[in-house]
């Protein structure tokens, strides 16, 4: 996966606002089919580690006790939805 973009300035003393403009380009046929691109979503970079932690099965530990860290362990946040894993091909999908 790559980022691309600028993190927002502290509004405080090392106090970040959750996300900022963020463009990603994600590879992984399992998951999203090749060559579709997402531009109806809204997402920032703690969407993208909610998500990886997720794929990688993290449920417990983590600041919200289910695997998550940091500003991903909000509850409010969102991870990639099926605008982004949008491959529903069986063959394609991990077992």
């Amino acid at each position: 996966m790559g980022l691309f973009g600028l993190q927002q300035p502290p509004k405080a003393d090392n106090v970040y606002p959750g996300g900022g403009k963020v463009g990603a380009v994600v590879f992984n046929k399992h998951y999203i089919k090749p060559g579709s691109v997402n531009t109806a979503g809204s997402y920032n970079h703690f969407s993208a580690l909610r998500s990886y932690e997720d794929l990688l099965g993290l449920h417990e530990g983590g600041d919200d006790g289910l695997g998550h860290l940091g500003y991903s362990s909000k509850t409010a946040l969102a991870p990639f939805g099926p605008d982004v894993f949008n491959n529903n091909r069986k063959e394609d999908q991990v077992q």
